[in-house]
């Protein structure tokens, strides 16, 4: 069984919303602070809600409700391994309801941080890069400490030090590696 529902996204940082804050600069772009993507069951299914806030310059999840419908079936272990990739579904929701912050004249003003029909939708190859760009000081920590820890589980070091995630740990090496502060290598070779 698997959730089936029709998307949707939601502001949480409107001001008297359940997470009320103003607006976050994200790159050339004005996101709300706080964001839900919802699905409207379909049918029997179960309804699925997640809640996200940009915390650094990235979404987080700050929760996940599965919640079965009046006369729906019950909410199963196959409906938590059916929700899609939570990261991504945030970063859609930011990417539905934020606007292109045309200058930085506009973002001091307070001017396009509303959405109106003459502001731009963000690009999504656009939002999703600037995610991916991170700061060359923290790609030259990461490499540092990689390079610390070459003959003892360099990847796992990075991932403490930084306190990251597995998977956040390798996209982050892969970036110093791609920027040069690290060379590159093949499979299953370490190489600082």
């Amino acid at each position: 069984m698997t959730i089936k529902g029709i998307d949707r996204y939601e502001n949480l940082s409107y001001e008297g919303g359940p997470r009320p804050g103003p607006p976050v600069r994200f790159g050339d772009y004005s996101v709300p602070a706080a964001v839900a993507w919802v699905t409207e069951p379909i049918g029997r299914s179960p309804a699925a809600r997640a809640e996200f806030e940009m915390r650094r310059g990235s979404p987080v999840c700050l929760s996940v409700t599965i919640t079965a419908t009046p006369n729906g079936r019950p909410v199963t272990t196959a409906d938590l391994e059916s929700i899609p990739g939570l990261e991504r579904k945030g970063l859609d929701a930011f990417k539905a309801l934020g606007n292109r912050v045309f200058d930085d004249e506009d973002w001091r003003e307070g001017r396009n941080l509303g959405r109106t029909d003459q502001a731009l939708m963000p690009n999504p190859r656009d939002l999703g890069t600037a995610l991916r760009n991170r700061p060359d000081g923290e790609l030259e920590r990461v490499a540092a400490v990689y390079r610390d820890n070459i003959d003892n589980r360099p990847v796992e070091a990075v991932q403490e030090a930084l306190k990251l995630a597995r998977r956040t740990a390798d996209r982050r090496i892969k970036a110093a590696r791609d920027r040069g502060f690290l060379p590159q290598t093949t499979q299953g070779r370490k190489k600082a």
